[in-house]
């Protein structure tokens, strides 16, 4: 329940309307964002929650699909700059951009890295948004 609760806060957060959030149809919606665990019937299991460099802390599909999963196991999620943590906002602005058609980056800089080292925060850098 924590991991939703800091999924709330950041939509909350960064929303760009002040309308409460409610349960949507997503039948209807652009983007579909759920806490799933293990081998959850895409193809692309979880791997439960650990401090590996190969963790795979979410997932996303490309436009017209739309699906963001999050990694429900993980146990290290916070908000902001935390030791051995992993920052929710910067995983999500990644998966985001991948929903948006953004192909990982080889810049170790960029939010697009394949790459999210645990207790750093990240955010849009030139590599991004060139």
């Amino acid at each position: 329940m924590r991991i939703v609760r800091l999924m709330i806060i950041l939509m909350i957060t960064y929303a760009p309307s002040s309308k409460p959030i409610q349960q949507c149809d997503y039948g209807k919606a652009d983007i579909e964002i759920s806490f799933e665990q293990g081998d959850h019937g895409d193809g692309r299991p979880f791997d439960g929650a650990s401090l590996s460099s190969t963790k795979i802390l979410a997932h996303a599909f490309p436009p017209l699909d739309g699906r963001l999963h999050v990694d429900v196991d993980q146990q290290y999620w916070v908000v902001g700059l935390v030791k051995n943590s992993v920052d929710m906002k910067s995983i999500a602005l990644h998966e985001l951009g991948h929903i948006l058609g953004l192909a990982h980056s080889s810049n170790n800089e960029s939010i697009m890295f394949p790459i999210m080292p645990f207790g750093l925060v990240k955010s849009l850098n030139d590599n991004d948004v060139n």
